[in-house]
């Protein structure tokens, strides 16, 4: 009975917990949509990763306004010292 429940797709009821935890069982991925040189990565470590790129990310954003600023101020002051004039 157990064997054609499971090959029906139905479980009994106290298989929806181990101990004390709920847990879901869902197909596996194919091998070859793994990489598996990133498998010994936790989620943790992958989270503090992406939060440093980000802070790079932004960092260079910050650098790149600063120059377009500068350089948009040094523009500004070399209009008003060399007018456009009619000759």
């Amino acid at each position: 009975m157990l064997n054609d429940n499971v090959t029906k797709g139905l479980l009994p009821q106290y298989f929806d917990h181990l101990l004390t935890e709920k847990f879901e069982i869902s197909e596996a991925p194919e091998p070859t949509d793994i990489i598996w040189e990133n498998r010994h990565y936790t989620d943790e470590e992958r989270s503090n990763k992406s939060c440093i790129v980000g802070i790079i990310i932004f960092i260079l954003l910050l650098i790149s306004a600063g120059f377009i600023f500068s350089f948009s101020v040094k523009s500004k002051q070399l209009k008003e010292k060399y007018p456009i004039t009619d000759c």
